[in-house]
């Protein structure tokens, strides 16, 4: 039997939602740390704003994926995340991943 925490600690396919081509945006340095840590499962970037990236297909939505990942990593902002984690539950996926910029104060 799996363990209930796999999905997460170890999926087998992973969708980066809000994966993008932009330097030094949360979806750009995921998919370059998942690339470059030569993950080797399926990889589905998801934005609606791009048809490739990286060399992969990118895809509109989580509804729009070939297959149902394991995990989800959720790049967008905090004003997106909601909607998006409803969308990834809604298509079953098992375990969930929330990174966020966090915008210091000047002091």
């Amino acid at each position: 039997m799996t363990h209930r925490l796999t999905p997460l600690l170890n999926p087998k396919s992973l969708a980066i939602v809000g994966a993008s081509a932009r330097p030094h945006s949360v979806g750009h340095s995921t998919m370059h740390n998942v690339l470059g840590g030569q993950y080797p499962g399926a990889i589905y970037p998801v934005n609606p704003s791009y048809d490739e990236l990286e060399g992969l297909q990118c895809y509109p939505s989580i509804g729009d994926l070939p297959e149902v990942p394991e995990l989800a990593i959720f790049c967008v902002s905090d004003t997106r995340v909601e909607e998006a984690l409803k969308d990834a539950i809604a298509a079953g996926i098992k375990a969930a991943l929330m990174i966020s910029t966090m915008i210091l104060p000047a002091d």
